[in-house]
């Protein structure tokens, strides 16, 4: 054989070596989202052209035949193709992640918050790994990537890199779309006089955690000082909210209704330390949810179905103030039920969201505005801390 027949027949051999490789390089890692699709962007600042948006669930899952040591995740913005902004998450950190959730699963607790780990959906034929090496068919959860930025980002494009034991390095990639979402429905306020916006879509509060109520907010009734209430605390009739009527923002036909539940005790969750009241919060999150199902925290609550996939939710009605059924249509405008204290409520208040499914394990929140506040022309997001009111 020539040299020249050998060095021919070596570069082929060489090709057909490495294309395995490449093949299984392209497939070793499964990237998954969830809510998949899309993340919904939310406008901070219209002129200066800021945005934010949070990538609430995601999963690295090893599918190769092999472990794999996962190094890094890398997430970059894009711009029309374009990098725009780049986030690392590093091995000590994915590690740390890792023992975490795979602890918590352990514990049982990722089971009673399913609807906002999605375990069942994201771990289809795999399971939780304790670290970042994962053996096949073990995968890593990445939740909650607040992501502020500017410019018009049009995707996130997620990279796993790793290590195999024989040295080699293998790279996946999956991108979700970046968009801005606005309903159909055309809301009201669902609330008569001044309200505050104790809880809303801004990071520094509990929703924008969660996926079905990242865009909810919690309306407290208050006075012209901007008290909440008077007399003696530990009764819900003493807040201004209590009672107070709840109208249909828009047209719509209830879906669901839940009713019968009381009060819950003002007092049972109040301490002078917020960490005491943290974790009275949580421990009572899971009576809720094991005497009264997946929406145990709500309490009475109501879902209307407005069309095209948008689901209003009013969360925390008082007991026996419901006036509508499952199946009755509603009229914009329409007195529905009452504030209340029942599920995990810390003081009165209407909790009240928009959502894309009344699946609590199918659904997302949807960006509200509403377009009748006093002062206000047109579509109109809330913040924490604002006092609102309708024109109407």
């Amino acid at each position: 054989m020539s040299a020249k027949q050998f060095g021919f027949i070596l570069i082929i051999s060489l090709l057909f070596l490495k294309l395995p490789l490449a093949s299984s390089n392209a497939q070793t890692f499964e990237i998954k989202f969830s809510p998949a699709a899309v993340v919904y962007r939310r406008t901070l600042a219209e002129e200066s052209q800021l945005f934010d948006c949070m990538l609430q669930n995601f999963v690295v899952i090893n599918r190769s035949n092999v472990a794999i040591a996962l190094q890094k995740i890398e997430l970059h913005l894009l711009s029309k193709g374009e990098v725009v902004q780049s986030r690392y998450i590093l091995a000590q950190e994915l590690q740390r992640r890792a023992q975490r959730i795979f602890s918590l699963n352990e514990q049982g607790a990722l089971a009673e918050a399913e609807k906002e780990f999605r375990l069942k959906e994201l771990f289809r034929n795999a399971s939780l790994s304790s670290s970042n090496t994962l053996q096949p068919n073990q995968g890593l959860l990445i939740r909650h990537q607040y992501l502020q930025f500017g410019g018009q980002v049009d995707k996130i494009k997620v990279v796993a890199i790793g290590n195999a034991r024989d040295g080699s390095v293998v790279q996946s990639t999956a991108e979700i779309a970046v968009i801005s979402y606005q309903l159909t429905t055309k809301l009201n306020f669902p609330l008569t006089a001044t309200w505050y916006v104790s809880n809303g879509i801004d990071v520094s509060g509990t929703h924008r955690w969660g996926i079905g109520q990242e865009f909810a907010y919690d309306l407290v009734k208050v006075d012209e000082e901007g008290n909440s209430g008077k007399g003696d605390e530990t009764k819900p009739q003493s807040f201004y909210a209590y009672g107070q009527n709840v109208l249909a923002p828009a047209d719509g036909v209830v879906y669901e209704t839940r009713d019968g539940i009381d009060d819950t005790p003002v007092s049972q969750l109040a301490d002078d330390d917020p960490s005491v009241v943290n974790k009275k919060i949580l421990a009572y999150q899971i009576v809720l949810r094991k005497r009264y199902g997946v929406r145990g925290t709500d309490g009475n609550y109501i879902i209307m179905d407005h069309g095209n996939s948008e689901y209003s939710v009013f969360v925390h009605l008082k007991k026996g103030s419901l006036r509508i059924k499952k199946g009755d249509r509603v009229k914009r405008g329409d007195i529905i039920a009452q504030v209340g204290q029942s599920g995990l409520s810390t003081e009165p208040h209407l909790h009240y969201e928009v959502v894309s499914d009344p699946d609590p394990f199918k659904q997302r929140g949807l960006p509200v505005v509403f377009y009748d506040l006093e002062g206000e022309e047109g579509a109109t997001q809330l913040h924490l801390g604002q006092f609102v009111k309708s024109s109407q």
